[in-house]
């Protein structure tokens, strides 16, 4: 429910300055629309050279993975000490 809210706040005040409800409802259809197709399309991008990957060698496929999941796991952790005296 965050995460929608975060990436929805733009749209949400672009919508409020609308002079009218139905630019308003015209703003949150084409967010709504173009968010569905902007991932839709991610998607195929991101899943087509992983499933051909998958398909390949096995060994390839785990340094892949694992690789993705390091890096994920040391962007987070520079998140969290760049952050860590507004945790505190």
């Amino acid at each position: 429910m965050v995460h929608g809210a975060a990436g929805s706040a733009g749209m949400l005040v672009l919508a409020a300055a609308a002079n009218s409800l139905g630019n308003a409802l015209g703003f949150i259809i084409a967010f709504g629309a173009g968010s569905i197709l902007g991932m839709t399309v991610l998607s195929f991008v991101a899943s087509y050279p992983l499933q051909a990957l998958e398909r390949g060698t096995r060994w390839l496929n785990l340094i892949t993975t694992a690789s993705i999941g390091c890096i994920a796991l040391i962007i987070g952790s520079l998140r969290l000490l760049e952050n860590w005296s507004a945790l505190s």
